[in-house]
């Protein structure tokens, strides 16, 4: 892991987080270290927020260099990509390669739901653009009629 010159005020030595923002090529990206626990997990989701809410084009989650991933980090993860799907077009992308992380994203089926790559190139490489959008299509049940049934 990268040396980071402190952790995050507010927040027990043991359980430091580091957070850093930055553009690449169009894409902000939040890079993270350190553990995402209970503690630091609001940590992650108020950057993440901050940035969906300052119109960033495409959002990048770096999870690199995260060695502690809690079930309360998801929380921020799946909370990020509904604000984004709905305030900066979908462009979420989460990068992550290696344990702990992803094992956690493969067990509850994030892995799926999310945008997930192996490295940041790659992530920076392929998200595009403008992703295509859904389809969203409202079904109504038909409401019953009286006196039609049986007999």
């Amino acid at each position: 892991m990268n040396d980071h010159a402190g952790a995050v005020p507010g927040i027990a030595p043991d359980t430091a987080i580091w957070l850093t923002v930055r553009e690449d090529s169009g894409h902000t990206i939040i890079a993270v270290a350190g553990e995402i626990d209970a503690s630091t997990a609001p940590l992650l989701g108020a950057a993440i927020r901050d940035q969906i809410r300052a119109r960033c084009q495409r959002l990048i989650v770096d999870l690199t260099e995260v060695s502690f991933i809690a079930a309360a980090a998801l929380g921020a993860l799946v909370s990020a990509y509904k604000h984004a799907r709905t305030q900066a077009d979908g462009r979420f992308t989460v990068v992550c390669a290696e344990e702990p992380a992803l094992n956690i994203l493969r067990i509850t089926a994030l892995i799926r739901q999310l945008s997930v790559y192996g490295t940041l190139d790659e992530a920076l490489r392929t998200v595009p653009e403008r992703p295509p959008r859904s389809m969203r299509f409202r079904y109504r049940r038909a409401a019953p009629q009286h006196g039609a049934g049986p007999g």
